[in-house]
Protein backbone atom coordinates (compact mmCIF):
# COMPACT_ATOMS: atom_id res chain seq x y z
CA UNK A 1 0.00 0.00 0.00
CA UNK A 2 2.79 2.41 0.95
CA UNK A 3 4.75 1.62 -2.21
CA UNK A 4 1.71 2.15 -4.41
CA UNK A 5 1.00 5.53 -2.83
CA UNK A 6 4.65 6.50 -3.12
CA UNK A 7 4.78 5.55 -6.78
CA UNK A 8 1.67 7.60 -7.61
CA UNK A 9 3.11 10.61 -5.79
CA UNK A 10 6.52 10.22 -7.47
CA UNK A 11 4.92 9.94 -10.90
CA UNK A 12 2.72 12.99 -10.26
CA UNK A 13 5.83 15.04 -9.44
CA UNK A 14 7.53 13.96 -12.68
CA UNK A 15 4.38 14.73 -14.64
CA UNK A 16 4.06 18.08 -12.90
CA UNK A 17 7.59 19.04 -13.85
CA UNK A 18 7.11 18.02 -17.48
CA UNK A 19 3.88 20.06 -17.66
CA UNK A 20 5.60 23.05 -16.05
CA UNK A 21 8.57 22.86 -18.40
CA UNK A 22 6.37 22.63 -21.49
CA UNK A 23 4.51 25.79 -20.39
CA UNK A 24 7.86 27.42 -19.62
CA UNK A 25 9.16 26.69 -23.12
CA UNK A 26 5.96 27.87 -24.80
CA UNK A 27 6.10 31.17 -22.92
CA UNK A 28 9.77 31.57 -23.80
CA UNK A 29 9.21 30.68 -27.46
CA UNK A 30 7.35 33.96 -28.03
CA UNK A 31 10.27 36.11 -26.86
CA UNK A 32 11.69 36.59 -30.38
CA UNK A 33 8.38 37.85 -31.80
CA UNK A 34 7.74 40.13 -28.81
CA UNK A 35 11.19 41.67 -29.28
CA UNK A 36 10.76 42.26 -33.01
CA UNK A 37 7.31 43.81 -32.47
CA UNK A 38 8.76 46.01 -29.69
CA UNK A 39 5.79 44.80 -27.63
CA UNK A 40 7.33 45.86 -24.33
CA UNK A 41 4.14 45.50 -22.30
CA UNK A 42 3.83 41.92 -23.56
CA UNK A 43 7.49 41.36 -22.64
CA UNK A 44 6.76 42.54 -19.09
CA UNK A 45 3.65 40.37 -18.81
CA UNK A 46 5.46 37.30 -20.15
CA UNK A 47 8.29 37.84 -17.68
CA UNK A 48 5.88 38.16 -14.77
CA UNK A 49 3.96 35.13 -15.96
CA UNK A 50 7.10 33.03 -16.19
CA UNK A 51 8.18 34.01 -12.67
CA UNK A 52 4.78 32.96 -11.32
CA UNK A 53 4.63 29.75 -13.35
CA UNK A 54 6.93 27.71 -11.09
CA UNK A 55 5.12 28.52 -7.87
CA UNK A 56 1.76 27.95 -9.54
CA UNK A 57 2.76 24.49 -10.69
CA UNK A 58 4.18 23.62 -7.26
CA UNK A 59 0.82 24.44 -5.66
CA UNK A 60 -1.05 22.42 -8.29
CA UNK A 61 1.11 19.34 -7.75
CA UNK A 62 0.76 19.57 -3.96
CA UNK A 63 -3.03 19.85 -4.29
CA UNK A 64 -3.03 16.76 -6.51
CA UNK A 65 -0.78 14.96 -4.02
CA UNK A 66 -3.21 15.67 -1.22
CA UNK A 67 -5.98 14.03 -3.24
CA UNK A 68 -3.68 11.13 -4.12
CA UNK A 69 -2.30 10.19 -0.69
CA UNK A 70 -4.57 12.09 1.68
CA UNK A 71 -3.48 12.70 5.29
CA UNK A 72 -0.28 10.66 4.80
CA UNK A 73 1.24 13.44 2.70
CA UNK A 74 3.26 14.65 5.70
CA UNK A 75 4.37 11.17 6.68
CA UNK A 76 8.17 10.95 6.64
CA UNK A 77 8.10 7.18 5.97
CA UNK A 78 6.08 7.86 2.83
CA UNK A 79 8.68 10.31 1.51
CA UNK A 80 11.51 7.84 2.06
CA UNK A 81 9.65 5.55 -0.32
CA UNK A 82 8.69 8.38 -2.67
CA UNK A 83 12.35 9.26 -3.17
CA UNK A 84 13.20 5.60 -3.88
CA UNK A 85 10.38 5.39 -6.45
CA UNK A 86 11.27 8.78 -7.95
CA UNK A 87 14.91 8.10 -8.77
CA UNK A 88 14.33 5.35 -11.39
CA UNK A 89 11.65 7.51 -13.03
CA UNK A 90 14.14 10.30 -13.76
CA UNK A 91 17.26 8.25 -14.38
CA UNK A 92 17.26 9.07 -18.12
CA UNK A 93 15.47 12.40 -17.95
CA UNK A 94 17.11 15.12 -20.09
CA UNK A 95 16.89 17.58 -17.19
CA UNK A 96 17.49 15.29 -14.26
CA UNK A 97 19.10 17.94 -12.06
CA UNK A 98 16.20 20.37 -12.59
CA UNK A 99 13.60 17.65 -11.92
CA UNK A 100 15.31 16.91 -8.60
CA UNK A 101 15.12 20.61 -7.73
CA UNK A 102 11.41 20.56 -8.59
CA UNK A 103 10.98 17.52 -6.31
CA UNK A 104 12.73 19.38 -3.49
CA UNK A 105 10.42 22.36 -4.01
CA UNK A 106 7.39 20.07 -3.65
CA UNK A 107 8.82 18.48 -0.54
CA UNK A 108 9.72 21.80 1.08
CA UNK A 109 6.29 23.22 0.27
CA UNK A 110 4.64 20.28 2.04
CA UNK A 111 6.85 20.49 5.12
CA UNK A 112 7.26 24.30 5.09
CA UNK A 113 11.09 23.91 5.08
CA UNK A 114 10.97 22.56 8.65
CA UNK A 115 11.80 18.88 8.14
CA UNK A 116 14.79 18.48 5.82
CA UNK A 117 16.08 14.93 5.56
CA UNK A 118 18.46 13.49 2.98
CA UNK A 119 16.44 10.30 3.01
CA UNK A 120 13.35 12.31 1.97
CA UNK A 121 14.77 14.81 -0.52
CA UNK A 122 17.94 15.55 -2.51
CA UNK A 123 20.78 17.28 -0.70
CA UNK A 124 22.99 16.47 -3.69
CA UNK A 125 22.30 15.16 -7.15
CA UNK A 126 21.55 11.45 -7.28
CA UNK A 127 23.33 11.03 -10.60
CA UNK A 128 26.76 11.88 -11.95
CA UNK A 129 27.51 15.61 -12.33
CA UNK A 130 26.13 17.28 -15.43
CA UNK A 131 28.60 16.87 -18.27
CA UNK A 132 30.53 19.97 -19.29
CA UNK A 133 30.66 18.61 -22.84
CA UNK A 134 28.58 21.01 -24.91
CA UNK A 135 26.25 19.52 -27.48
CA UNK A 136 26.67 20.93 -31.01
CA UNK A 137 22.87 21.06 -31.17
CA UNK A 138 22.82 24.32 -29.20
CA UNK A 139 25.32 26.36 -31.23
CA UNK A 140 26.35 27.23 -34.77
CA UNK A 141 29.99 26.90 -35.70
CA UNK A 142 31.84 29.32 -37.99
CA UNK A 143 35.32 29.29 -39.48
CA UNK A 144 36.34 32.93 -39.97
CA UNK A 145 38.27 34.32 -42.91
CA UNK A 146 40.30 37.50 -43.09
CA UNK A 147 37.05 39.38 -43.80
CA UNK A 148 35.61 39.84 -40.30
CA UNK A 149 32.70 41.94 -41.57
CA UNK A 150 31.54 39.01 -43.72
CA UNK A 151 31.68 36.68 -40.70
CA UNK A 152 29.70 39.08 -38.53
CA UNK A 153 27.08 39.58 -41.23
CA UNK A 154 26.69 35.80 -41.52
CA UNK A 155 26.25 35.42 -37.76
CA UNK A 156 23.58 38.14 -37.67
CA UNK A 157 21.79 36.69 -40.70
CA UNK A 158 21.60 33.31 -38.99
CA UNK A 159 19.97 34.94 -35.94
CA UNK A 160 16.80 35.17 -38.02
CA UNK A 161 15.86 38.80 -37.46
CA UNK A 162 12.96 39.87 -39.67
CA UNK A 163 13.38 43.54 -38.71
CA UNK A 164 16.12 45.29 -40.74
CA UNK A 165 19.17 46.92 -39.21
CA UNK A 166 19.34 50.70 -39.14
CA UNK A 167 22.90 50.77 -40.52
CA UNK A 168 24.50 47.34 -40.53
CA UNK A 169 27.76 48.50 -42.16
CA UNK A 170 28.25 51.12 -39.44
CA UNK A 171 27.45 48.71 -36.60
CA UNK A 172 29.62 45.99 -38.09
CA UNK A 173 32.59 48.33 -38.22
CA UNK A 174 32.09 49.31 -34.57
CA UNK A 175 31.93 45.64 -33.56
CA UNK A 176 35.09 44.88 -35.53
CA UNK A 177 36.88 47.76 -33.82
CA UNK A 178 35.91 46.29 -30.45
CA UNK A 179 37.16 42.87 -31.58
CA UNK A 180 40.50 44.31 -32.67
CA UNK A 181 40.83 46.13 -29.38
CA UNK A 182 39.64 43.46 -26.93
CA UNK A 183 39.77 40.13 -28.75
CA UNK A 184 42.87 40.00 -30.93
CA UNK A 185 45.24 40.63 -28.02
CA UNK A 186 43.82 37.60 -26.19
CA UNK A 187 44.76 35.22 -29.02
CA UNK A 188 48.23 33.73 -29.61
CA UNK A 189 50.54 36.06 -31.55
CA UNK A 190 51.10 33.48 -34.28
CA UNK A 191 47.42 32.59 -34.61
CA UNK A 192 46.35 31.03 -37.89
CA UNK A 193 42.88 32.12 -38.94
CA UNK A 194 42.18 28.59 -40.20
CA UNK A 195 42.58 27.30 -36.61
CA UNK A 196 39.99 29.68 -35.14
CA UNK A 197 36.44 28.53 -34.47
CA UNK A 198 33.56 30.80 -33.52
CA UNK A 199 30.62 29.20 -31.73
CA UNK A 200 27.35 31.11 -31.37
CA UNK A 201 24.30 29.99 -29.39
CA UNK A 202 21.43 29.18 -31.73
CA UNK A 203 18.99 30.76 -29.30
CA UNK A 204 19.19 34.48 -28.73
CA UNK A 205 19.03 35.66 -25.12
CA UNK A 206 16.12 38.07 -24.61
CA UNK A 207 15.76 40.41 -21.66
CA UNK A 208 13.69 43.58 -21.37
CA UNK A 209 14.23 45.54 -24.62
CA UNK A 210 17.34 43.70 -25.77
CA UNK A 211 18.27 40.60 -27.74
CA UNK A 212 21.75 39.27 -26.97
CA UNK A 213 23.92 37.29 -29.38
CA UNK A 214 26.06 35.03 -27.18
CA UNK A 215 29.06 33.00 -28.26
CA UNK A 216 32.75 32.29 -27.87
CA UNK A 217 35.95 32.25 -29.90
CA UNK A 218 38.20 29.16 -29.61
CA UNK A 219 41.81 28.90 -30.65
CA UNK A 220 43.99 26.11 -29.24
CA UNK A 221 43.38 26.31 -25.46
CA UNK A 222 42.19 29.90 -25.46
CA UNK A 223 38.46 30.51 -25.05
CA UNK A 224 37.13 34.07 -25.32
CA UNK A 225 33.40 34.65 -24.70
CA UNK A 226 31.54 37.46 -26.43
CA UNK A 227 28.15 39.13 -26.23
CA UNK A 228 26.52 41.51 -28.72
CA UNK A 229 23.38 43.25 -27.47
CA UNK A 230 20.91 44.15 -30.25
CA UNK A 231 18.38 46.92 -29.59
CA UNK A 232 15.73 48.89 -31.43
CA UNK A 233 16.97 52.23 -32.77
CA UNK A 234 14.99 55.46 -32.81
CA UNK A 235 13.35 54.61 -36.14
CA UNK A 236 12.35 51.12 -34.98
CA UNK A 237 15.06 49.27 -36.90
CA UNK A 238 17.78 47.27 -35.16
CA UNK A 239 21.19 48.43 -33.96
CA UNK A 240 24.15 46.59 -32.44
CA UNK A 241 24.57 48.36 -29.13
CA UNK A 242 28.11 47.13 -28.44
CA UNK A 243 30.38 44.08 -28.62
CA UNK A 244 31.74 42.70 -25.34
CA UNK A 245 34.79 40.45 -25.13
CA UNK A 246 35.92 41.16 -21.55
CA UNK A 247 34.82 38.61 -18.97
CA UNK A 248 34.31 41.37 -16.40
CA UNK A 249 31.87 43.17 -18.72
CA UNK A 250 30.04 39.97 -19.64
CA UNK A 251 29.74 38.95 -15.98
CA UNK A 252 27.78 42.17 -15.40
CA UNK A 253 25.35 41.24 -18.18
CA UNK A 254 24.91 37.79 -16.59
CA UNK A 255 24.75 39.01 -13.01
CA UNK A 256 21.97 38.35 -10.50
CA UNK A 257 19.47 39.34 -13.20
CA UNK A 258 20.44 36.36 -15.38
CA UNK A 259 17.22 34.58 -14.38
CA UNK A 260 15.28 37.22 -16.31
CA UNK A 261 16.78 36.09 -19.62
CA UNK A 262 14.50 34.21 -21.97
CA UNK A 263 16.13 31.73 -24.31
CA UNK A 264 14.66 28.66 -25.91
CA UNK A 265 16.41 25.46 -24.93
CA UNK A 266 15.01 22.10 -23.87
CA UNK A 267 18.12 21.34 -21.81
CA UNK A 268 19.08 24.36 -19.62
CA UNK A 269 22.25 22.73 -18.28
CA UNK A 270 23.74 22.97 -21.77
Amino acid sequence: MLQAKAFRLAQSIVNGFDAFFADYLNLTLGAHVRFEKAAWQEVHEAQQGRLMLYEKKIREVVELAQHTVGHTLRDGFLWVEVKKQFMPLIEHHRNVEVVETFYNSIYCYVFQHKVIRDSHAFSQHSTAPVSTQISPDIYRSYRPTEDMSKLLAEILYDCGFSVPFEDLARDTEYAIEAARRDLIRKLPADVNVADVEVQVCKSLFFRNKGAYVVGRVLIERVVVPFVMPVLHGENGNLVIDTALFERSDISIVFSFTRTYFMLYTDQPSQ
